[in-house]
C-alpha cells in the first residue's frame, strides 16, 4: 500500500456508494459478493494484480471470521477488502486513462503529420503551376536556344559580325536562364545542397562574364550538368503527371515529337534519325533529366528494311553511349510494321 494512504483509500471508498455500503443486516462477507464481479474486476485482476490479491485475501479472511462467529472481526476484514478493492479499481482505471491519453496523443501526432504533408503537397502543387506557367512563357526562347546550341560548332566558323555575336549572346543568356530554372526545380525535389551550390557558383561566374557571347560552350555545359542534377533528384521520387508534362515540353524544345503510346512515351525527330553528336548531346541531357526506367531504341519498319534499320539503331546506340547515357538503360527493340515512314524512335516505358 505504499502508493495508497488510508485517507486516500477511504476517500475513494466513500465516493463509491456500492463499495461503501456494508453496514446493513446482511452478513459482512455476503455484502462483498457483488463487488467482486463484473468487467471492471476482471480488468483490475489483469492490471492491478497485487492490489486485487490483497482484496481477495481480506475477503476470504472475512468469510472465515464470519463462519467462526466473529462478527466484529468479519466486519473489519470486509471493510479492509473494500478498501483494497477500491485501490485496485482506481489503479486499473488510471492505467486505462493513461492508455487512452497515449492513444489520443499518438492520433494527434498523426493528424499533425498529415496536416504538414497536406500543406507541403499544396505548396508543391502551387510551385509546379508557377513553374509550368514560367516554362510556357520561355518555351519559344528555349527552343531557339537549343537550336542555336546544336549548330554552334558550325556557326563558330563564320566571320565575327554583329549579327552572329548577337545570336551567340542570346543563346548564352537563354541557356543560363534555363539552368537557373532547372537548379531551382532540383532543389525543390531535394537535390544535394553541395552539388546545387557548385552549379550555382558556375552560373554566377557566367553571369559576370563581360561578353555573354564568349561563354556559350560553358553555358551549354552548365545546362547539361543542371539536367543531370535534376535527374538525380527525380530518381528518388516516383514518376508524376508533372514530370510527364515536363518531358513533353523538354522534348518539344529540342525539336522532338513526343507521343504517349503502348510502350510508354515515344520520342521521334531529326536528332534521333541523324545521330549527330550535337543533337545526341541534347537527347542525352533530356534522358538524364528523366531517369526512370530503360530507354528502348525502336527500329520501326517492314522486314525488308530491317537490316538498314539495325545499322542505324546501332549507330544511335553508340552515339548515346558517347553522349553519356548509361549502357544499362539502353536496349534495341525491333517493331515490324508496314508504315509509310519507317525509322527510329526512343521509347521510355516508365513514362
Amino acid at each position: 500500500m505504499s502508493r495508497w494512504t488510508s485517507r486516500a483509500l477511504l476517500s475513494v471508498l466513500l465516493s463509491s456508494p456500492c463499495l461503501a455500503c456494508g453496514g446493513g443486516s446482511a452478513p459482512p462477507h455476503q455484502t462483498l459478493v457483488p463487488l467482486f464481479e463484473g468487467a471492471r474486476i476482471d480488468d483490475a485482476r489483469t492490471h492491478a494484480a497485487e492490489l486485487m490479491a490483497q482484496a481477495d485475501a481480506a475477503r476470504d479472511a472475512a468469510l472465515i471470521a464470519e463462519q467462526a462467529g466473529e462478527s466484529e472481526q468479519a466486519a473489519e476484514l470486509a471493510t479492509e477488502a473494500r478498501l483494497w478493492l477500491a485501490a485496485a479499481l482506481a489503479s486499473a482505471d488510471q492505467r486505462s486513462f493513461e492508455q487512452e491519453r497515449a492513444a489520443d496523443l499518438a492520433a494527434s501526432a498523426v493528424a499533425a503529420q498529415q496536416t504538414v504533408a497536406l500543406v507541403n503537397e499544396r505548396e508543391l502543387v502551387v510551385e509546379r503551376e508557377a513553374q509550368a506557367q514560367a516554362g510556357a512563357l520561355a518555351a519559344d526562347a528555349a527552343r531557339q536556344a537549343f537550336e542555336h546550341a546544336a549548330g554552334y560548332e558550325t556557326r563558330r566558323l563564320r566571320r565575327d559580325d554583329p549579327e552572329t555575336r548577337a545570336l551567340y549572346r542570346e543563346t548564352s543568356l537563354v541557356l543560363q536562364q534555363r539552368s537557373a530554372a532547372l537548379l531551382a526545380a532540383a532543389r525543390a525535389l531535394g537535390a544535394p545542397a553541395d552539388a546545387a551550390g557548385s552549379l550555382d557558383a558556375r552560373l554566377a561566374e557566367l553571369r559576370r562574364a563581360p561578353r555573354a557571347e564568349l561563354v556559350v560552350e560553358q553555358a551549354d555545359a552548365l545546362l547539361a550538368d543542371a539536367l543531370a542534377l535534376l535527374g538525380q533528384a527525380r530518381a528518388g521520387h516516383p514518376v508524376t503527371p508533372g514530370e510527364r508534362g515536363a518531358l513533353l515540353e523538354a522534348a518539344r524544345e529540342r525539336g522532338l515529337a513526343a507521343v504517349e503510346g503502348e510502350r510508354g512515351m515515344e520520342l521521334r525527330g531529326p536528332h534521333i534519325d541523324r545521330a549527330q553528336a550535337a543533337g545526341l548531346r541534347q537527347v542525352a541531357g533530356l534522358l538524364a533529366a528523366h531517369p526512370h526506367g530503360g530507354v528502348q531504341i525502336l527500329v520501326i519498319g517492314p522486314v525488308a528494311r530491317r537490316s538498314a534499320g539495325r545499322r542505324r539503331a546501332a549507330a544511335l546506340h553508340a552515339g548515346l553511349l558517347r553522349a553519356g547515357v548509361p549502357a544499362e538503360r539502353l536496349s534495341i527493340v525491333e517493331v515490324v510494321a508496314d508504315v509509310e515512314a519507317p525509322g527510329l524512335a526512343l521509347s521510355l516505358p516508365a513514362y
